[in-house]
């Protein structure tokens, strides 16, 4: 009896741990961000936000990027795609279940996931700038990072003429981020 009770009982226990060893399977998520930019060279932007889910299986929270990208000097409208994203990162910090799931831009352009930065309103008179920045997310998770993702997003560049200089003075992010993990 006493033999049965033990088999019995790492039985259990061996069958429970491998349910919950077993990862779920993989879900997009999908997430409607908007932010404000807190630093900036002419080469990184780091921005950081709100994340509101968008369906069943969207992620809501608080959310920060790094962009790391080429330089924006020579955008203008007979060169509107203009530049590229060359790595950073982005985070989102979910409160229930509390995790930060978090990944990398890939700087790759594929047939699905453009890697573009392109200038959409110039600004004329140093009026404000709007870009539309997109780029596909690799080693995506929470737990394990093997996931892909893709963000895409328009920046916008508040700017004053001061001085006769046009002076940007703030700028904010609005778009979609998916996570497939």
């Amino acid at each position: 009896m006493r033999t049965l009770k033990l088999v019995a009982t790492i039985g259990s226990t061996f069958l429970v741990t491998m349910i919950g060893a077993t990862p779920a399977a993989a879900a997009v998520h999908r997430s409607y961000v908007s932010g404000f930019e807190f630093y900036a060279t002419s080469t990184q932007g780091r921005f950081a936000g709100s994340a509101a889910g968008q369906g069943a299986n969207g992620l809501s929270g608080a959310w920060s990027i790094v962009v790391e990208h080429t330089s924006l000097g020579g955008c203008s409208p007979t060169y509107p795609a203009c530049g590229q994203v060359t790595g950073g990162t982005f985070s989102l910090v979910v409160p229930n279940p509390a995790e930060v799931v978090s990944g990398s831009f890939n700087s790759e352009a594929t047939s699905s996931q453009p890697n573009t930065i392109v200038l959409v309103e110039a600004g004329q008179n140093c009026t404000n700038q709007r870009f539309w920045i997109a780029d596909g997310l690799h080693n995506v998770g929470a737990w394990e990072h093997v996931g892909t993702g893709s963000f895409g997003a328009y920046l916008t560049h508040y700017r004053h003429s001061i001085f006769g200089r046009c002076i940007t003075y703030s700028a904010t992010v609005q778009g979609t981020v998916e996570l497939d993990f």
